[in-house]
Order: C-alpha cells, then structure tokens, then sequence
C-alpha cells in the first residue's frame, strides 16, 4: 500500500481516478500529488520529491519549462487538505474499507487486516519524511554555499579592480619621481663605480610544511553519507633536506575498518634531485592537527610521529610516487568538534620533519 518514497500517492486508491488525475496529477512520476510543491511564477504543482529530483538534475519547469529554483518554490498547503479529503479505497487483496486519504494514512493503512508485512512497513513513513527533510536541509545548504561563494568572488573581483587602480597610480608617481631622480643625479652617475650585484639564492626549504583543507566541513559529511574515503591530496612539496613529499588524507576510515576516524599518509615522489640524497628515507616525520583557537599558549594541537624503518615506502622512488605510510586512525570525527580543528570550515594538517 506504501510508495516508494519517490513519488506520489498511487493513481489506484482514488475512487474517482478521472477526478484525481484531472485536478491533481504529478506531471512528474504521474501519480496523485504527495507533498504538493507550487512555483511561483507558473502555478504548476509537482510533488516535493520530485520537484527535488528535477532541482539537482535540470532546474527547470517540467511543464513550461521556465527556469526555477528554489526560492520560487512552496508548500500548497490548501491542495494538500484537497487531497486528503478525496475518497479512496483499500487496494490491500480481501479489503473492502473506503474512506478519505488522511484517513487511510493515518489508521487504516496500519491496521488493515489484509496487509502482509505490516510490522515491517509501521514506520516506512516516518523514515521518508526523514530522508525527505534531510534531502531539503542538504539542498539548503548547497544554495548558502553557492551563494557564500558568488558573494566571495564579488568582493574578490571589487578588491583586484581597486587595487589595479591604485597600482596604476603608483606607478604614475614612481616614474615621475624616478625621471627627475635620473636628471639630477646624470653627472654622479657617469663617474660612479660599477655595482655588481650578487646573484640571488632560492629560499630554502622549510622544516615543516602546512597544508590547509578548504571546505572540510561539506567534504566530511559527502565521504561519510556515501561510505566513501573521502581521499585529498596536497601539493608536492620539498622537505628541508631535499625529498619531495606529499600528504594524503582519508576523510572515513570506515570503508578499511577504522569507523569514524580521519586518516593522515605521507609519501615520496621522484625528483631530479634524487641522485644526490642518501636513500633509504630515514627521517622521523611528525603529522599535527593544528587547534586554531586565537591564544597560541592555549592550543592543543594533536600530533602523532612514525620513524621509517627501511620500508620499501622509503626507498628510491622507481615509478612517480612510492605508497605512502601514516595512521588511519589518526584522529576521531567526534574530537574534531571537541576543540577548535575546524574553523571556518578549513582545517591545517602540518607535517614536520626532523633535520
């Protein structure tokens, strides 16, 4: 007698089908409306669920195919109370039992006599609505993403073109200023000694390096919902003493075992310079989750260390990158909250290698 969650309430419960397809036919999955959804701008009703469907998929009107979104979509409450009132039978083999909608919803679709299964299906219902709540809290938080993202590239755009405005400027000024330099000072500078500048030496390596995970909060919940690992990669980087590295991270562990941790890997890559460094790899590495709380003196950082020992991870890369080594079960989702790990939705993983 249920749904299946996707779409509306049967064609076949309604007593008068020619009616109910008339008045309050999905134009969607072609059932009677469950949920009813109107657009603003057409009046065209679907049900919420499939409404929902056509959202992610092609945001557009099924029907007059005008753009929507949405913002341009509400609840009919007064085609909801329609509904429930239009008479229905029992579709369940053997039952005779009439009555309107919201009372074969609410008593009879439970009770019937002739419903196979019904200790399995008593709470289908109930997990629907759930999974359609979570459906439009997901879709909410997409659109404020979105929105959060166009409003940053709005202000990011509005800097650059003040800045290059204020570049121009100053770079107006400097020639001027460097013309009459040049005029002043001609004659000194036909007799003055030849500087020989000294070439410049590239910045060495850090000891540590920092990797910052954007937008950690929303990949979490995407690893975890899909059972996925949630896998990230950083940039390469060199150590201080001239090994190219790279972090990986596992969002869920769950998938290999280790339910609700975050997982931290670092491997090596080839490089031109790896002739000239001793091989194995055997440099104590140090992984930190920086606590991001204002007060330095105050922080927690949670940090865990491996030694290599000879491991074939830590030979001399032969193919681009050898596999990497770390912990799975580095840290816990729930003591990600505990402090402030996340901030902004942003996380910093650093890696520090011993010199």
């Amino acid at each position: 007698m249920a749904t299946n969650g996707h779409s509306g309430h049967p064609m076949k419960w309604f007593k008068d089908q020619n009616a109910a397809r008339h008045a309050y036919e999905c134009a969607i999955c072609l059932e009677v409306l469950k949920d009813p959804v109107q657009i603003q701008d057409c009046g065209h009703q679907f049900c919420e669920l499939c409404i929902q469907d056509i959202l992610r998929s092609d945001p557009r009107c099924p029907s007059c195919r005008i753009d929507i979104s949405y913002a341009k979509i509400f609840e009919d409450q007064a085609a909801r109370r329609q509904i429930k009132q239009l008479h229905v039978n029992c579709c369940n083999e053997g039952c005779s039992w009439m009555g309107c909608l919201s009372s074969l919803l609410q008593d009879h679709q439970n009770s019937c006599n002739f419903l196979i299964g019904r200790a399995d299906n008593a709470h289908q219902l109930d997990v629907w609505k759930l999974q359609r709540k979570l459906q439009i809290l997901m879709l909410k938080v997409s659109t404020l993403e979105k929105k959060q993202e166009d409003d940053i590239k709005e202000l990011t755009l509005k800097h650059e073109n003040e800045l290059k405005q204020l570049k121009s400027k100053h770079d107006e000024d400097l020639k001027a200023l460097r013309e009459e330099f040049l005029v002043s000072q001609s004659a000194q500078a036909a007799h003055a000694p030849q500087k020989v500048q000294k070439p410049l030496t590239p910045p060495e390596p850090e000891p540590a390096y920092t990797w910052k995970i954007a937008n950690f909060t929303r990949k979490l919940l995407i690893a975890r919902s899909d059972n996925q690992l949630g896998s990230l990669e950083s940039e390469p980087f060199f150590s201080i003493h001239g090994y190219k590295m790279r972090l990986e991270v596992n969002l869920n562990e769950g998938p290999r075992n280790y339910v609700g941790f975050l997982g931290v890997y670092m491997g090596l890559l080839m490089s031109d310079r790896d002739g000239i460094l001793p091989w194995p790899f055997t440099k104590r590495c140090s992984f930190v989750l920086v606590d991001q709380q204002d007060d330095v003196g105050k922080r927690q950082n949670i940090q865990k260390s491996f030694v290599p020992e000879g491991e074939n991870n830590f030979k001399r890369p032969r193919q681009r990158a050898n596999t990497g080594r770390g912990f799975p079960d580095f840290v816990l989702h729930t003591t990600l909250h505990t402090r402030q790990y996340i901030r902004d939705h942003a996380v910093y993983i650093k890696i520090i290698v011993d010199p």
